[in-house]
């Protein structure tokens, strides 16, 4: 067995792909962060693995829903508040949640304490990218603008806007 820590993370395609610990772009906004571990350059466009933290009272995302995109829920850490539909679960550690395409669901951190998820999302469709324009409105306060719903509908996440939305907030 040959042991080669020094080309974790650059491998070729036909090889496992290492991410250790502290790999993977890693963004940042209030209250939240999203490290990169699997992307769709990896995956082929296949596969997104996503590591988030959410501090306390943080929400992760507003009631939404994906047509092409399935995702799953890996808690890792604390306690992940769930909503689908009419739904709220609060997942605990070791929790998986899977949401299939077309559901309606939200998440958040409704806990004191920090909450740490694996966000996999099957197809990828470059969800990086996604992420990288949603911290930036994050960051410039323009989450609620025009602008923003054409790159949540361009990146597969369509808002859902009834009555009942967002009630684990």
């Amino acid at each position: 067995m040959v042991h080669d820590n020094q080309n974790i993370g650059l491998t070729p395609s036909n090889q496992p792909v290492i991410i250790p610990p502290s790999g993977g772009e890693m963004l940042q906004a209030e209250g939240i962060s999203c490290q990169f571990k699997i992307t769709s350059d990896i995956s082929n466009d296949q596969l997104g693995i996503y590591l988030i933290t959410l501090q306390p009272n943080t929400t992760g995302a507003r009631l939404h829903v994906h047509k092409f995109t399935d995702e799953v829920f890996i808690v890792l850490k604390g306690t992940l508040t769930v909503q689908s539909s009419d739904i709220v679960y609060d997942a605990e550690e070791g929790t998986v949640i899977q949401v299939p395409r077309l559901t309606p669901h939200a998440f958040c951190n409704n806990s004191a304490t920090e909450t740490k998820i694996l966000l996999v999302f099957n197809s990828e469709q470059k969800r990086e990218n996604f992420f990288r324009e949603l911290f930036r409105a994050i960051q410039t306060e323009t989450l609620d603008t025009p602008a923003f719903k054409d790159v949540n509908n361009r990146y597969d996440t369509f808002s859902i806007t009834d009555t009942k939305q967002n009630e684990h907030e």
